[in-house]
């Protein structure tokens, strides 16, 4: 296969911009706020399926691209509430906060993987006297961040994604309501 060139690879990336700028421009939302919290919320359950499907792999093997796996998966359902955050602030802060932590404890394991393997293969970036001392402390280390970050994972996806999506559309839909009456009240 022969190497692109920059330009090329530019002008695709431009391309796929253009794309994605048109679909925005074209999405078309339900008038009925209650309808669009549902079309909404349905966009949440490709990132739920992954964040369940990292865990299940991550606690069947537990190998650290499982938990890498499991990371990605979490930093995209972060990035999803995120966007979601402006429109749904009451029930996706105390969410996104959890899954942010989650996020935080897996990049924290990842080091921790990271380190040992190069302690390991004697590439460390910095001079190890006692690596056998360091490489035991990194694996208490990384048996508490696995059991951490399991249990933390199985928190927020171990419930079936239909029907946190539905828990969410319902928030939503409550929170609407709620600020909608008190608007019809001012």
């Amino acid at each position: 296969m022969a190497r692109r060139g920059l330009g090329a690879v530019l002008d695709d990336a431009v391309a796929e911009c253009q794309a994605g700028f048109a679909a925005l421009q074209a999405l078309s939302l339900p008038d009925l706020p209650e309808n669009a919290a549902d079309v909404l919320a349905d966009g949440a359950l490709a990132t739920l399926r992954r964040a369940r499907k990292a865990l299940q792999q991550s606690r069947e093997r537990g190998e650290a691209d499982d938990f890498h796996d499991l990371r990605k998966a979490v930093k995209r359902h972060a990035a999803h509430l995120s966007l979601l955050r402006k429109l749904w602030p009451a029930p996706v802060k105390p969410r996104r906060e959890r899954v942010e932590a989650l996020g935080e404890s897996l990049g924290e394991l990842h080091d921790v993987f990271v380190m040992r393997r190069l302690i390991e293969a004697g590439e460390a970036p910095f001079d190890v006297p006692e690596p056998k001392h360091l490489v035991k402390l990194l694996k208490r280390s990384e048996r508490a961040l696995r059991k951490l970050c399991l249990a933390d994972a199985a928190e927020l996806f171990e419930e079936k994604p239909k029907r946190t999506v539905r828990k969410l559309a319902k928030n939503v839909r409550d929170d609407l309501s709620e600020s909608m009456a008190d608007t019809e009240a001012d």
